[in-house]
């Protein structure tokens, strides 16, 4: 009666969404489980819209939209927009672009993507934003190619939208990425778990959404063609909360034929509860214990603190190395007070410039001419940097091309939106302690 209760009062409270909203969302649900639905979380905070709407709409600002899950990581997306706003001050003060101020519109989505369509829409219909940068999340970037694209046009650079899915999408040539695809990380995530910890036997716990299937169908494909075998492949429904939902099975599913070793692709928040919940089951005991290798998905740093120690201690994580720019980093700490910490935030404030660059090259906003000129402008020419903004206006303005070469590297743009010189390191938590092993 317990599960049939909570299950009821989810669903109850899941009505309160809007009737679209719900809708989208139905069929969804119709897969879970009833121990699922039970443990769903319906407690989606979203924060207003908090910009200056007047400015907005002036017709004298080139606005660019960031979609971000800003009421559910607050600390991560406030560096991002930190990032954003630092290369907007620096361009707007050398004249801006075409005449016209740069002026960023953040966005939350919720902590979700069930809200993300609806609110890109709200900035496009209302707000005279064609521009966006994010969103930070594989599903939220394919959701707005897949539901909103095909009804408007927009132009979107996400910095950390890693799915392979991303790349084959029927965008119009409209989205544009500076991570590199998970196809990267489960090639090196898989050589990594066969050559260098010589596991034969492997099992893969992953979210059940874009970024979770994709990066678990690569990481399986290229540890068999090593000569490795996959056990057990098992699904974590991303719209549960774990505190509400005994992984008892799973785990169980998950050892079985005891792995070698265990690849993970989850966020920090599911996984750290994930880890106490191995301790107090006591799943590795007897002489048992198999590496647990971590995708992206969560920081070394995070699982350390909102883990359990014993369980995820000697584990192994991947991420994208921050270049620590130096040049960056000071110029955000003497304005923000502290350092910048994630290659994200690098990220952001080079695509604020690229697209500066794209704008002032197409000489418009329209996004369909700037998704043509963003390509231009990270490709061949002279090179320019954000040290020499200036210098690159004169060159556009006499008709030279240029190249922007950014603080994290090339980004020089394929055919499908994607930069390819870009690969992932590795850490180890070892005794509370996260050791960076190839930076």
């Amino acid at each position: 009666m317990t599960y049939v209760g909570k299950w009821l009062m989810t669903i109850t409270a899941s009505i309160s969404l809007t009737a679209n909203a719900f809708a989208q969302q139905q069929e969804r649900y119709l897969e879970f489980s009833l121990e699922e639905l039970s443990a769903v979380d319906v407690v989606k905070p979203l924060l207003p819209l908090d910009v200056d709407s007047s400015a907005i709409i002036s017709g004298n600002t080139v606005n660019l939209g960031y979609l971000l899950p800003m009421a559910g990581y607050p600390d991560f997306t406030k560096e991002l927009i930190n990032s954003a706003q630092l290369a907007i001050e620096e361009i707007n003060k050398q004249g801006g672009v075409s005449g016209k101020k740069l002026f960023l519109v953040p966005a939350d989505i919720g902590a979700t993507e069930e809200f993300i369509v609806k609110r890109a829409n709200r900035l496009i219909d209302n707000y005279n934003t064609h521009l966006f940068l994010g969103p930070t999340s594989s599903d939220g970037l394919i959701n707005l190619s897949d539901q909103l694209l095909p009804k408007k046009d927009f132009m979107i650079v996400s910095p950390t939208a890693t799915s392979p899915a991303v790349s084959a999408l029927q965008d119009r040539g409209l989205i544009f990425r500076t991570c590199p695809s998970d196809a990267v990380q489960g090639k090196q995530a898989a050589a990594f778990c066969y050559s260098d910890l010589g596991s034969q036997k492997a099992a893969v716990l992953y979210h059940d959404n874009f970024y979770g299937r994709t990066l678990q169908e690569t990481f399986a494909r290229e540890f068999e063609e090593a000569g490795g075998m996959i056990l057990n492949a098992v699904r974590i429904n991303p719209h549960i909360n774990i505190d509400d939902y005994d992984m008892g099975d799973k785990l169980d599913s998950l050892l079985m034929g005891k792995p070698d070793v265990i690849y993970v692709i989850s966020l920090a928040k599911s996984f750290s509860a994930i880890s106490h919940q191995m301790a107090r089951k006591k799943v590795f005991s007897d002489g048992y214990r198999p590496v647990i290798v971590m995708s992206d998905g969560a920081t070394g740093e995070d699982l350390a603190q909102m883990g359990n120690l014993e369980v995820l201690n000697g584990m192994y994580g991947f991420y994208l190395p921050f270049t620590g720019n130096e040049k960056f980093a000071a110029k955000y700490e003497q304005k923000y007070a502290q350092k910048p910490l994630s290659l994200a935030a690098e990220y952001t404030y080079d695509i604020v410039y690229l697209m500066a660059l794209a704008v002032m090259n197409a000489n418009s906003t329209d996004p369909l001419l700037v998704s043509l000129h963003l390509q231009m402008v990270a490709t061949k020419g002279l090179p320019v940097t954000s040290e020499n903004f200036s210098q690159a206006r004169e060159f556009i303005n006499s008709g030279k091309d240029v190249n922007y070469e950014g603080i994290t590297g090339k980004l020089d743009f394929d055919r499908n939106g994607d930069v390819n010189e870009r690969s992932f390191s590795r850490w180890q938590l070892v005794d509370g302690e996260i050791i960076y092993i190839d930076k």
